[in-house]
């Protein structure tokens, strides 16, 4: 074993198409925050409608601002 563990208190736990009272039955048993939707994982957000725009904004916007800093520290002006 290597010897970490998952610290329960920083941790939270959703549920989607799943009962409220076992998510909370569950976090109650691990220690652990219950998260409402939308949630995120990974960065996305979980439980909302993609086909709306409005659920792409906060995606589109940390891309945009990523490739920014890459631009800038990786391109030339001079080709």
């Amino acid at each position: 074993m290597s010897g970490l563990s998952v610290n329960f208190h920083k941790s939270c736990i959703g549920g989607i198409n799943i009962d409220h009272r076992v998510v909370e039955e569950t976090a109650r048993f691990l220690g652990c925050e219950v998260e409402q939707p939308p949630l995120s994982y990974l960065g996305l957000q979980v439980g909302i409608t993609h086909w709306r725009p409005s659920a792409w904004v906060n995606l589109v916007t940390r891309i945009r601002r990523r490739l920014a800093k890459w631009k800038d520290k990786n391109l030339s002006f001079g080709g």
